[in-house]
């Protein structure tokens, strides 16, 4: 189950258990935000431009890989805005390379 909140809103959470049955309830949540990596096309000199879509001092890593078992962090930064560009000089002439974004703490 997915419950989308709103900051500063207390949101309460109701169990009931059919016809009176009791039992014990295990809660395990997530206070992630919804963040999407999207590719932006590529420069005139053929490097890809990515962009990271969440929200302002969101804290993640851009990490690339070319087989996606082996990954590289290309950047860790705190966006300033609700998108942040980034342009992987380091792609150029690759034919296959593969980016994932991290959320940190």
């Amino acid at each position: 189950m997915s419950v989308p909140v709103t900051a500063g809103q207390t949101n309460y959470i109701d169990i009931d258990g059919v016809n009176g049955v009791t039992g014990i309830l295990q809660l395990n949540f997530s206070l992630a935000t919804q963040t999407i990596l999207r590719s932006a096309g590529v420069t005139p000199e053929g490097a890809q431009h990515l962009q990271v879509f969440g929200h302002t001092n969101l804290h993640f890593s851009i990490q690339a890989s070319t087989d996606l078992a082996r990954w590289s962090t290309l950047i860790t930064t705190n966006s300033t805005g609700t998108v942040y560009d980034y342009i992987d000089a380091d792609s150029i002439n690759m034919p296959h390379r593969y980016y994932r974004a991290l959320l940190l703490p």
